[in-house]
């Protein structure tokens, strides 16, 4: 198991990460949504349409997501936010697998309880501690902003080359 560093409670930082499919599946898009405790936003990047092609389905089969959800979108997303994190909130659990490959901890949040990478057990504590005083519900809230805003993104076409 590696160690990892405290969470930095003086950055306060929380980055929440999310997907979003357009096009019937045809296309994937990412966001990361910084914000301060109060979820206030302090920065917000989206990716650019990711698309596979039919031999990268027929190659990937059932993985294709999670290759596209975490070495496409995510990875670069996250190593692009200029903002430092104290804590990354996920709510997809296969986006934990992110966690070995940055330096920022993170958890996944859903069904009412807090999920880390079974390799990062120890970040439980700080992650708690950072989000003692924040209420649950507004660390869920956040989510619909980011597929809000991949939703207009996308649909107008943000992103893609023009002609």
């Amino acid at each position: 198991m590696e160690e990892t560093a405290p969470v930095r409670i003086e950055n306060k930082s929380i980055g929440f990460v999310d997907i979003a499919q357009f096009e019937n599946g045809g296309a994937y898009r990412g966001g990361c949504l910084v914000t301060d405790l109060k979820t206030y936003p302090q920065e917000f990047r989206i990716t650019n349409p990711v698309r596979p092609t039919n031999l990268q389905s027929i190659l990937y089969g059932s993985t294709l997501d999670e290759y596209i959800y975490i070495e496409l979108i995510c990875i670069p997303l996250i190593r692009a936010i200029k903002s430092t994190m104290s804590l990354i909130i996920v709510q997809r659990p296969v986006l934990l697998e992110i966690r070995p490959k940055i330096q920022t901890p993170m958890i996944h949040i859903g069904d009412g309880e807090i999920k880390l990478h079974p390799d990062f057990l120890n970040e439980s504590t700080n992650a708690k501690r950072l989000l003692s005083n924040t209420n649950r519900s507004k660390l869920i809230e956040p989510f619909s902003r980011i597929q809000t805003a991949l939703a207009e993104a996308h649909s107008q076409k943000i992103g893609e080359p023009t002609e």
